[in-house]
Formats: structure tokens, C-alpha cells, sequence
């Protein structure tokens, strides 16, 4: 390998692309031509592992080398200006040896700038605001998606070295229509392909039994048009860099987040083993091709395991950057690895996971895979060989401990400064007995009972497993038991605001709304101080007052007996901590379809 003038860097990264249906990889359909050039000009690391199994917990571990990280994302696609926590980010700050890599190569001269059109990957998130320039576009498909880097490399600084970093989200669901879906939907009806596309919308935790196999061929045929999709701007930046005399001096980075089920294991989709997506290889192994004229090889391959978290420090080497002192990272640069080709680590870790070339261990499930005998991972052999269990289980928690008690320790000392919201899937509600859980295939049994089965229904009904989460209120068993919310939270002065909204158009005055709340077991029920309302008044917030949080812990009790025979969804908490300078501006978004989806879904159950 030559050394070069400290190289451009051109980070793509593709939502959601599992590394075994890239033709580079040995996919038997044509996927990803333009990926394959790139693939033949430089390396092919063809057993690289994500260290998460979705977008929300891999690329903070991409972007900082780290096993373990707090979120780097602002869900502004629920609420503008205001940050979304969980239990466990509310209680954690990042760990102070950790740095991401726009900072590490903007203080070393590079431009950094992102591209995104990832909706949780805004102009407020943590990762958007350590590159200089940030550009977000809400479109999965069309002309708009590619324009703006093939834009901006025309104008760019020619002065300054760049990393620009596309974060391309087009594999990913939902599959829109697409003219490559004729190559790869050969003999399908139209009328089926849409009733398919539509179904695998509407059904986005599904289960692959509510698919049939030739439906779920289609899905994967959906899916491959997908990527062609996203190779043919792939190509074009490609094509822009060779016509900008740039393409001899550019490192391309091309990878993936996470995998994809495709019908593997029972699922469709991806997600975290909270929802019952485990670390299988559908879900972390994905491409991972680095090429540059002069700094890197040309068709070689790399069979040794690498890790995701491997790109950033292999990024410094290759341009000749330090990290500054304090700081630290968990991978290891691929530089070696690419000298020596049958080189590798000797296994790859998540949090839940260690897999070697030989054998999968799971802690969730304490399940055990031979990979050699059962690639497809279908057959738990732990029971069958509980000295390898054993051992891997040891290795996992003997490797992860170090990283996770550095994550642990970094604690947030004081109250946030900023408003947030939390979910009500992250509290602890109780008692536990007033609601049932949801999923798909609870719902589907629910919808499909008659309208007198509604008075065996609880009177709540708790979605905790998609993004239409929230705690469903259904009027069959007036009047409801209180309720407690309760979760950790950081010692301070807060003002609580509780987010509701309804079926259908509601106009009511504080006192009428039906809900009661009090702060501490010695209070009263009251009703809320104000009440807001928003998007036509079918969504509103109730004002519960200030709240001193002085044992670790808030909670609050309520009590909802509303006056008007409807279905209400409690959705979030809002939080203003007191020292908040300037409260944020909120405004609710939500899927009109999808709400209307649930209303007739309601009214078939004679709710409505």
C-alpha cells in the first residue's frame, strides 16, 4: 500500500442492507452492480458483523468505536425541539474517552458534512450537530435523495479535505414502488405485488406465518429492488467523483447498520431482542467495502471476522490521524487485516452476543448455534455442548465487562438542561393487572372477536412494540383503577406535562376531561392545571404541575374516567426541567392513516 496525500473520505452507508444479498457477496441475483466495482477496485471484508441490530443502537457504536454508547439520535419526527429519552439515557451522559469520528476529523482539517434522510437523524441530533454541515431530506426514494451530495461536492471547499457521510435509507422499509421491481417481480400480478407491499406496510412487527411463501417471495423480490435502487445512486456519486478529478484521492467506505429477517426466524423486519430480534446473522452481518486507488489493494478479499466498530480506527490510520489524549476506542484498525488476508479477530461481540467462525452464543435464550452445521441458525445445541456454552458465555461476560462498567460509571450528575419526552413504554406502570400487552398477533385475535367480547378485555391496552406506541384506553370497565407511572429520573425541579390523544375530534375544558392526577400518595386527586390542544383537537396536553424529584424516582398516579365513550391513547410524558431557559416548541406529528386504520379497527369492535 502506498501512502497518499490524506485522502477525501465518501461514507455510505445503507439502512438495513444484509451483506448476503449484494451480488459482491455472492447474492445470485444482479443487486448491486455499481457496489460490485467499487467492491473489485478495492476490499471485501466478506465476514464483517454490525455490533446492534438496529439503527438506533449500532451507529453510535459506528461513529465512536465503542461496544457500548448512549444515543445519538433526536426523534423529531414525533416532536419538533424537544428530545426523546429512555430509562436508560436519562440517567447517562457519553463516557469521557469517547469521541466521534466527524469531530476527530474536523479538528484535523477535514469538512465533515452528513447527508440523511434517517428520521430519527435530524438537525437536532447529538451525531448531526459534530459535523460542520448537516443537510436532512424526508425522502426514501426519488431524484432529491441524491441530488444534495452530488450538489454539494460540486460546490464544496476545494481547499479542505472532506468526509462526507450519506446516510442512504432506501433498503429499508417501507418498499415503495420502484421501476426495478420489474427485474426481480418477473410474473407476479401487479394487484398481488401491491396487496403484498401494502399488507407488509401495514404489518411492520409482523410474523412470517400471516405471509405465505409466495408472499413472502415477494417481499424478498421488493427488497432487492430496493438495493438496485440504491446502487444506481451509488453509482452516480461514484461517477460524479471520477468527473470531479476526485475519485484518486477519495477513500469509499460502503456498510450497513444492520441486517434484515426476511421471513428468517419468524420475522420480516429487525429490531433489538426486546422485541424478540436476536443477534442472528440475518441482523448483524452486513457488507463492509473499503476502496482507494493508491492507500488500499484492489480485488482482494478478507475472510477473518471484523467488526463494524473496526471502520473508525482503520479510517484514522489510513489518514495519518491520533487520537487526542484521553481518548480512546474499543475496535481495531483493518490495516493488518488487509496485509494479511486470512487474518481476523478470533470472535465478534454485541452486548447479547459472541459469535466465532464456528459457533454462535446468545444470552438472551442462552441459546447456542453451530454455525458450520446449522448456517441458518435454526437449532439451539446448547444442552448438547455445555462446555462450549459455558466457555463462550464466560468470554462474552469476561470481554464486555470492562466496556460496560466504563458505560455504566458515565452518569448524568445533574438534571438535563434541555426539555425531553419519555415514552410510556419506558415507565413502570402499575398494577400491572389493569393492562395487557400488545403485539400483532394479540391484535389480530382482538379484531377478529366479536363486539360483545369487548367486556373481557382489560381496560387498557399497552403497544410497546412499534412505533405507534402508547397505553390504549378502551371504555369497556368504568371506572378505571388508578394508574401509577413511575421511572428513574436525575434529582431536580421539573414542570410535567401529559400527552393524550383521541379517536375522534374532542373539545373539553380542564375539569371535564375526565383525568385526575396527583404528584405524591398524601395529595388528591386533581385535575390538570391546563390543558392544550393540538392537529384539529385530537391531541392535547394536560399541564400536570411542577414536580420535585428528590429520591432518584418520579412518579405520578392517575386516575381517567372520561366523560365521552371513545378510545384515548396516553403517548408521553413531556419533562421541562426548571433551569430550561426557553421552553421548547412542540408540535405533534403523527400518520393520519395509520390513526384512521385504528379507528375503523375500533368501530369493528363496536368501540366506536
Amino acid at each position: 500500500m502506498n501512502k497518499s496525500y490524506p485522502p477525501n473520505i465518501l461514507f455510505l452507508l445503507l439502512d438495513a442492507a444484509r451483506a448476503d444479498h449484494l451480488s459482491c457477496y455472492g447474492y445470485r441475483k444482479d443487486t448491486t452492480p455499481n457496489i460490485d466495482t467499487i467492491s473489485r477496485e478495492g476490499v471485501t471484508f466478506l465476514n464483517n458483523f454490525s455490533n446492534m441490530t438496529n439503527t438506533t443502537t449500532s451507529l453510535p457504536l459506528i461513529f465512536s468505536s465503542r461496544y457500548f454508547s448512549c444515543p445519538v439520535f433526536q426523534d423529531d419526527g414525533w416532536i419538533w425541539e424537544c428530545k426523546k429519552e429512555n430509562r436508560e439515557s436519562i440517567l447517562k451522559t457519553f463516557d469521557y474517552q469517547q469521541i466521534f469520528l466527524p469531530t476527530a476529523l474536523s479538528s484535523n482539517g477535514y469538512q465533515t458534512v452528513m447527508f440523511s434522510n434517517l428520521p430519527g437523524l435530524t438537525k437536532n441530533s447529538y451525531l448531526s450537530q459534530a459535523f460542520d454541515e448537516f443537510y436532512y431530506f424526508p425522502e426514501f426514494t426519488g431524484k432529491q435523495t441524491i441530488s444534495g451530495p452530488l450538489s454539494w461536492l460540486n460546490k464544496r471547499n476545494k481547499k479542505r479535505r472532506f468526509f462526507l457521510y450519506y446516510h442512504i435509507m432506501s433498503p429499508h422499509g417501507p418498499y415503495l414502488p420502484k421501476r426495478e421491481e420489474y427485474e426481480f417481480l418477473k410474473g407476479y400480478e401487479s394487484s398481488f405485488v401491491e396487496r403484498v407491499r401494502k399488507k407488509r406496510q401495514e404489518y411492520n412487527e409482523c410474523y412470517t406465518e400471516d405471509f405465505s411463501q409466495e408472499e413472502l417471495d415477494i417481499v424478498r423480490g421488493l427488497y432487492d429492488a430496493n438495493l438496485k435502487h440504491t446502487d444506481k445512486w451509488i453509482g452516480a456519486i461514484r461517477d460524479k467523483l471520477k468527473e470531479l478529478y476526485l475519485k484518486d484521492n477519495t477513500l469509499i467506505i460502503i456498510t450497513s447498520d444492520h441486517g434484515e429477517c426476511l421471513g428468517e426466524h419468524n420475522f420480516l423486519t429487525h429490531g433489538i431482542p426486546r422485541y424478540g430480534k436476536l443477534p442472528w446473522d440475518s441482523l448483524i452481518k452486513v457488507p463492509l467495502i473499503m476502496a482507494h486507488p493508491t492507500l488500499l489493494p484492489s480485488l482482494t478479499k478478507i475472510d477473518g471476522l471484523t467488526e463494524s466498530i473496526d471502520i473508525m480506527p482503520t479510517i484514522l490510520e489510513l489518514c495519518g490521524i491520533g487520537l487526542p489524549p484521553g481518548k480512546s476506542l474499543d475496535g481495531v484498525s483493518l490495516v493488518k487485516a488487509i496485509r494479511n488476508s486470512k487474518s481476523g479477530k478470533d470472535a465478534v461481540f454485541t452486548p447479547f452476543s459472541i459469535r466465532t467462525k464456528e459457533y454462535k452464543y446468545i444470552r438472551v435464550g442462552d441459546i447456542l448455534y453451530n454455525l458450520e452445521k446449522d448456517p441458518k441458525e435454526i437449532n439451539n445445541v446448547a444442552d448438547k455442548n455445555p462446555l462450549i456454552k459455558d466457555r463462550l458465555r464466560k468470554k462474552l461476560e469476561l470481554t464486555m465487562l470492562p466496556y460496560k462498567k466504563r458505560y455504566e460509571e458515565a452518569k448524568r450528575e445533574s438534571a438535563p438542561e434541555e426539555s425531553f419526552y419519555m415514552p410510556v413504554n419506558e415507565f413502570n406502570i402499575a398494577p400491572a393487572d389493569v393492562f395487557e400487552k400488545y403485539n400483532e398477533k394479540i391484535w389480530a385475535d382482538v379484531l377478529n372477536k366479536t363486539a360483545s367480547a369487548k367486556t373481557q378485555l382489560k381496560t387498557w391496552i399497552l403497544n410497546d412494540n412499534s412505533r405507534y406506541f402508547g397505553l390504549f384506553y378502551l371504555p369497556v370497565n368504568n371506572p378505571c383503577t388508578p394508574i401509577m407511572f413511575s421511572l428513574p429520573l436525575p434529582n431536580g425541579v421539573y414542570r410535567l406535562h401529559l400527552f393524550i390523544y383521541s379517536t375522534d375530534k374532542i373539545t373539553l375544558s380542564r375539569e371535564k376531561i375526565g383525568l385526575k392526577f396527583r404528584l405524591s400518595p398524601q395529595s388528591p386527586f386533581a385535575p390538570p392545571m391546563s390543558i392544550q390542544y393540538y392537529k384539529k383537537s385530537l391531541y392535547f396536553y394536560l399541564d400536570l404541575g411542577q414536580i420535585i424529584v428528590k429520591r432518584g424516582e418520579l412518579s405520578v398516579e392517575i386516575s381517567y374516567n372520561p366523560a365521552y365513550d371513545k378510545v384515548y391513547i396516553i403517548s408521553h410524558f413531556k419533562v421541562i426541567p426548571a433551569k430550561t431557559k426557553k421552553e421548547a416548541m412542540v408540535e405533534e406529528q403523527t400518520n393520519e392513516e395509520e390513526t384512521l386504520k385504528i379507528v375503523e379497527r375500533l368501530k369493528d369492535l363496536g368501540y366506536l
